[in-house]
């Protein structure tokens, strides 16, 4: 079962709202069901969206009007199923809505909602999830209207055909320190067998030049980001 994660910080929510309704349908093509958890203040989003997660879970803390009636009445009919977390804990909510979905589902999971707002240490702490994910063996993507983020660790290559990037620039970062062997090709501005540190913007606004990019990691891992304006 594949899985979206739906978080509380800044989201296009027609455009998301259409992501959703797409996958259910794409994957009930399949026979595969898809999970849609609400991450704490995602249950707005959802709510305004008109869609009814399978999960909610978070402190709830800051959560609306409208969220504090919802929660009564999916406690009240037991559906979705709702945790509720103690306001003083460690992990973030969005970081206790993915070790939830994990446990509940075994296939690709994407995050909405975590790359906008105005909180850059959220940004960070959601982009690190991708290795909390990745080190158990989980792909994670980060989602939004701008960005598709996702994470390579060595030894593993991706491929992004031209016709299906997700936006024009195409850029890759070092995640805890250095990655080694990395190469990239089918773009603008080639690599092969680099070592990149986590202090520089060599890497940055790259361009998919032939019908596919490859991008390989030997060693470490490497954030792979595609982007547009």
């Amino acid at each position: 079962m594949s899985a979206i994660i739906v978080s509380g910080g800044d989201l296009e929510e027609e455009v998301a709202a259409s992501y959703i309704i797409k996958e259910k349908e794409r994957l009930s093509g399949t026979g595969e069901d898809l999970l849609v958890v609400a991450a704490d203040r995602g249950l707005d989003h959802m709510l305004r969206m008109q869609l009814e997660p399978d999960l909610v879970i978070g402190d709830f803390d800051s959560a609306s009007k409208e969220g504090r009636q919802a929660l009564l009445q999916y406690q009240k009919q037991k559906k979705p199923e709702v945790i509720r977390l103690n306001p003083i804990k460690d992990d973030t909510d969005t970081e206790a809505a993915l070790k939830a979905t994990m446990e509940r589902s075994n296939g690709e999971i994407v995050l909405l909602g975590a790359t906008g707002g105005h909180r850059l240490d959220h940004l960070w702490a959601n982009l690190r999830l991708l290795g909390y994910a990745k080190q158990r063996g989980r792909n994670v993507t980060l989602l939004d209207t701008h960005n598709r983020i996702r994470l390579l660790k060595g030894s593993a290559e991706m491929t992004i055909l031209k016709e299906e990037q997700f936006g024009t620039y195409l850029s890759i970062f070092p995640m805890d320190g250095r990655a080694k062997g990395v190469s990239v090709s089918g773009v603008f501005y080639p690599l092969k067998d680099a070592d990149l540190s986590g202090y520089a913007s060599l890497t940055v606004s790259n361009e998919i030049t032939e019908e596919k990019a490859v991008i390989r990691v030997e060693e470490g891992f490497l954030l792979v980001m595609e982007t547009r304006d």
